[in-house]
């Protein structure tokens, strides 16, 4: 039933528009940079004929949704945890960042070339492009944060580090099984 309804996009534009009164209601400024990201992202691809043609297509929309909502939920600290869960889920965040945004730009690889692409090519730009964007979010999140911005702090490398954990699963996940490889790798 729930599956169902996330594959209407308007419904999907609807929690957007919810996350977007969320980010005002809490007032964590830095989140409306990476949903505005993420729901321009959002729409490009679901005007693109190439996209559109996916297998898969659903479920990636699905997960940046659910990935946007999983941001909220941990940021907005609307949970009553311990610093210690708190901490984990914030490691948790950065290993799903990962995952996310190596699968965002393996989508962006196959809408922009026509072509099937090898997968060890395809693997090693999406890794060393999201790790650069991974390295580019810590920095911006301590300028945002008003932090300098180097030397990194030990909750940035804690979150670099995750995002190594993160890459590697989505490495793993690339070349494990066909299956898996056709979801990750974005096959047609």
């Amino acid at each position: 039933m729930v599956l169902r309804l996330l594959k209407n996009t308007n419904l999907l534009r609807l929690l957007f528009l919810l996350y977007f009164l969320v980010i005002y209601l809490i007032r964590i400024n830095m989140l409306f940079v990476y949903a505005t990201v993420f729901y321009f992202s959002f729409e490009w691809l679901n005007a693109n004929k190439r996209f559109l043609a996916l297998q898969y297509k659903t479920l990636y929309n699905i997960v940046i949704v659910s990935f946007l909502a999983y941001i909220l939920l941990v940021r907005s600290q609307v949970l009553s945890a311990s610093e210690s869960v708190i901490f984990h889920l914030n490691t948790l965040e950065h290993v799903l960042f990962a995952l996310v945004i190596c699968l965002h730009l393996s989508i962006y690889v196959r809408v922009f070339v026509n072509r099937e692409s090898n997968t060890l090519p395809q693997l090693l730009l999406v890794v060393v492009a999201f790790n650069g964007i991974g390295i580019v979010n810590e920095f911006f999140q301590n300028y945002f944060n008003g932090a300098p911005p180097l030397p990194l702090t030990p909750n940035s490398l804690k979150d670099l580090t995750a995002n190594l954990l993160g890459t590697f699963i989505y490495a793993a996940l690339a070349v494990f099984h066909k299956d898996t490889r056709s979801f990750f790798l974005v096959s047609g």
